[in-house]
């Protein structure tokens, strides 16, 4: 059996799909070896994923490709269990061939993609050029093969396989509808509209059509329909005109950690990020300060974003006895690293860089009372550091200059006065992907005390799991999929605070009792809570859960 599993997030990072792949392709590495593969879109300069030259039963594929403006890479995607990749360029296929493709859909599915913009066409264009892809494949493979297509953006390539009669087995998963996004992200309670509205017309009304068709057409004609959770699989039925066949929960890969030391680690690179970015405009006692983030997609409300933001005023207003340093980690698109942010770092820098080289030499001049060298390096470093009159709430330069977060921050009243006792941290960047931003996510999340997860359209919820997994305390939203998960598994600590966001103004007090209790916590208590939430999230480990799937592929 060759096992294909397609996804616009294989090596590709935007959101939880991202998390789902590349945690357990390993497994299915360890299960199917060579003949595992994942599909995804080739991004230049992408360097999670290692060319390799292509393997002799992709040459002739290749050329027959490029004839057509699909261009295949292969190779590996450098995470656990490295996985086979073929990496697929389709833009001069999509320039050449867009308009013929759409028509054809609308031949074969009735899609009407008339009107359709970038968002859709790019990665339906995709899908196709991953259809004809696996077209010739079918022509190399003569044994049973299985696709695995997670998404509307995937969905095309299921359709494209079953017009021409493909003898490929399909599974189809979705980790939300377009329909449920697009009401939530519009302030629309998607759980009270379910059957108050007709899906199909509000698509239309919504100018989201053609992805909802291509998703309800996936669905109706894949072999097999999962959701990874019984909040979608509702949504699946009102929406898409069916049930899914199978609910699998996500997971994650687990790994034995040393907690503590883990935290040490990430605190140190937390309270070192505090003294440089804060330190030159006014001091913050970081014995007594309690760190807290929010992480996730940039979709305001969907996310939940507005109140999380209303809680940080909240938080602002109250005393509970400890500086807050609130870390928003939303990507959005970016210029660059503001020029006063940049500076502070490089001159911090510079003046670990010159009190290493030299601590000898100042120790000895400490001892002597003879202070002309530090106040040498003083005059080298200090005139570098070039600060406005308080600390920026935002590390990075945005593209939108309405920038919706940015803007309720400021409006919000959190814009990182001396006398504010929540500090904001926004950073519109992918953890690990930037100068400031430099470590992974497992290397400075577990330094946090608290993360807080309001969102209200999370058909799973990936961050608040890695949180446990971080052994970080969560407060965490009634409407995920995970926080029904913990109910279905009857997993509890007092550690995870559940609310209801739909009731959020009665929900309040309860947010800032738990945070002040929480705060006020001794260090030895602290570091047994954090192995119990550990403890909670191996729960959710691959190494179980990826026998789920695999009983699809081989059924």
């Amino acid at each position: 059996m060759k096992l294909f599993e397609e996804s616009w997030e294989v090596c590709n990072k935007v959101g939880g799909i991202y998390t789902v792949l590349s945690t357990k392709a390993k497994y299915l590495v360890e299960k199917y070896g060579k003949d595992y593969f994942l599909i995804g879109p080739f991004v230049k300069n992408n360097i999670e994923y290692v060319e390799e030259p292509l393997p002799s039963f992709l040459e002739k594929v290749y050329t027959d490709l490029s004839n057509m403006g699909i261009k295949v890479h292969y190779g590996y995607w450098n995470i656990d269990g490295k996985p086979q990749v073929i990496l697929v360029d389709f833009y001069d296929f999509f320039k050449k061939e867009i308009n013929y493709w759409k028509y054809k859909y609308w031949e074969w599915y009735r899609i009407d993609s008339l009107g359709s913009d970038y968002t859709y066409d790019e990665p339906f264009s995709w899908s196709v050029a991953v259809g004809i892809l696996l077209e010739e494949l079918d022509k190399v493979f003569p044994e049973k093969k299985v696709l695995h297509a997670h998404e509307w953006l995937s969905g095309g390539t299921i359709l494209y396989l079953k017009a021409k009669g493909l003898g490929y087995r399909t599974i189809f998963t979705i980790h939300g509808t377009v329909l449920g996004r697009s009401l939530s992200s519009r302030n629309i309670d998607v759980i009270e509209t379910l059957n108050k509205i007709n899906p199909d017309q509000e698509a239309y009304s919504m100018r989201v059509h053609y992805k909802h068709q291509m998703e309800k057409n996936a669905v109706k004609h894949s072999d097999i329909f999962t959701t990874v959770s019984p909040i979608l699989a509702k949504e699946s039925e009102v929406f898409l005109g069916k049930s899914p066949d199978r609910i699998i929960y996500n997971a994650i890969l687990s790994k034995d950690r040393d907690i503590y030391k883990d935290y040490l680690f990430a605190r140190r690179w937390l309270e070192e990020f505090v003294v440089w970015y804060f330190f030159p405009y006014y001091y913050i006692d970081l014995k007594n300060t309690f760190f807290m983030y929010t992480i996730g997609r940039y979709e305001y409300y969907n996310k939940g974003l507005d109140l999380v933001i209303k809680i940080a005023k909240r938080l602002n207003e109250e005393n509970i006895g400890k500086n807050i340093i609130f870390f928003i980690f939303v990507p959005t698109g970016v210029t660059g690293i503001y020029r006063n942010v940049i500076r502070l770092y490089s001159s911090y820098r510079l003046l670990k860089e010159i009190l290493e080289k030299e601590k000898t030499e100042i120790v000895g001049s400490i001892l002597r009372e003879d202070y002309s060298k530090i106040r040498k390096i003083f005059e080298e470093v200090l005139p570098k550091i070039s600060k406005g009159n308080k600390p920026d709430i935002i590390t990075h330069e945005l593209f939108d200059k309405n920038d919706l977060i940015y803007n309720e921050l400021q409006k919000a009243g959190l814009d990182n006065e001396e006398s504010d006792r929540v500090k904001i941290i926004y950073a519109p960047v992918y953890i690990g992907q930037d100068i400031i931003f430099d470590l992974p996510k497992e290397k400075i999340l577990p330094g946090f005390d608290l993360g807080i997860f309001l969102s209200r359209y999370e058909p799973f919820g990936y961050t608040a799991l890695e949180s446990l997994y971080y052994g970080v305390p969560i407060v965490l939203s009634n409407r995920t999929g995970f926080a029904l998960s913990l109910d279905y598994y009857n997993l509890k600590s007092d550690y995870i605070c559940l609310v209801d966001v739909k009731n959020i103004d009665n929900e309040e007090e309860k947010i800032i009792e738990f945070i002040r209790n929480l705060s006020s916590l001794d260090p030895a208590r602290i570091l047994d809570i954090r192995k119990e939430l550990y403890n909670i999230s191996k729960f959710y480990d691959w190494s179980s859960r990826i026998l789920d799937y695999i009983s699809l592929y081989e059924s």
